[in-house]
């Protein structure tokens, strides 16, 4: 039986940062050709957690699923206002146990986000290089990239938002992240030198559905933006 619980950033301790570093560290994914490391585990430590998922703890949060003792997912979030009077949950690091996959883990946590987290907010968002976790972000709203259905992803939404929410973010990784959102392209260089074998494999599984985000070259990830 999966546990699930939200703990606000003010109140995140040094030994769950450890465990959520060490998580990401051993599941994440691999480096690419381009990496510091190519071949090797795309580790992270905790000094470098904090600076990418807890800028201002303030405004942080982070969902976590347990099996027993074991970590098996994480969910940061940052939340800011990037309008008058509206805000965005933007999900900074998603990490699910290779072990655990398929099981709907990621869906719990962001739903957590998104509900109990940041009731308030009026979108919702994520910059990745895999299409599980822009694809379980999007069904949380009605939207399903995994089908024929490319009409159901609002690529306007994201062109009238995604500039103003990476512009005011209060995440030094999104504000500095090039955007390109043009056509049905929507992504941004992050400078995230990630292999992109498991994702493209997912997007192979998805057979001869057309992939609504567009290509994703090297460095770069796809940017999902939809209301909550």
């Amino acid at each position: 039986m999966f546990h699930f619980e939200l703990t606000r950033g003010t109140d995140i301790d040094p030994g769950l940062l450890e465990e959520c570093a060490a998580l990401f560290s051993d599941h994440y994914g691999i480096w690419g050709a381009k990496g510091p490391t190519p071949g090797g585990r795309v580790t992270m430590g905790v000094k470098t957690l904090k600076k990418y998922c807890l800028e201002d703890v303030h405004r942080c949060a982070v969902v976590t699923c347990r099996r027993g003792d074991v970590l098996v997912g994480h969910a940061f979030a940052t939340c800011w206002n990037f309008e008058a009077a509206k805000s965005v949950c933007w999900v900074t690091q998603l990490v699910v146990h290779t072990e655990f996959r398929r099981q709907r883990v990621a869906s719990f946590m962001l739903n957590m986000l998104k509900h109990d987290a940041f009731p308030d907010v009026v979108a919702f968002g994520l910059a990745s290089s895999h299409p599980a976790a822009c694809m379980t972000l999007a069904t949380l709203s009605g939207i399903h990239l995994s089908r024929a259905h490319r009409d159901e992803l609002d690529i306007g939404y994201i062109k009238r938002n995604a500039s103003a929410i990476f512009s005011s973010s209060p995440v030094t990784y999104v504000k500095n992240a090039t955007l390109h959102i043009e056509g049905d392209s929507c992504r941004a260089f992050t400078k995230f030198f990630v292999d992109h074998g498991e994702p493209n494999a997912v997007l192979s599984s998805l057979g001869a559905v057309q992939w609504p985000l567009g290509a994703l070259p090297d460095g770069w990830e796809w940017v999902a933006v939809v209301p909550k």
